[in-house]
C-alpha cells in the first residue's frame, strides 16, 4: 500500500462498524495483534498507520543486538559448528 500504482483492496466493514486490516497488509507494515494504530481523516479519506516508526531489517552485529545476532544464515540454522 502506499503509492498509487499498487492494487486497491476491497473491505467490508461489519455491523458495529469495524474493518478487518487483510493479512498480507498487516504483515507488509509490520502490524501484529494488540498493536495501536494512528487513525486520521484526510478530507475525504480515511488514512490509517502503523504507530511504529517501521520495521528494522535484521543484520549481524547491529549494535543495538550486541551479543544476540548471528553471523550468518547457517549458524542461525545449525549454531556453531566449529571449524
Amino acid at each position: 500500500m502506499g503509492t498509487k500504482s499498487e492494487k486497491k483492496v476491497v473491505i467490508k466493514i461489519d455491523n458495529r462498524g469495524r474493518i478487518t486490516i487483510p493479512k498480507d497488509i498487516r504483515k507488509r507494515l509490520g502490524i501484529l495483534a494488540g498493536d495501536e494504530v494512528e487513525v486520521e481523516l484526510n478530507e475525504s479519506k480515511l488514512v490509517i498507520e502503523p504507530e511504529h516508526e517501521g520495521l528494522m531489517t535484521a543484520t549481524a552485529q547491529k549494535k543495538e543486538w550486541k551479543g544476540s545476532a548471528f553471523f550468518d544464515s547457517g549458524e542461525a540454522l545449525f549454531g556453531d559448528v566449529g571449524e
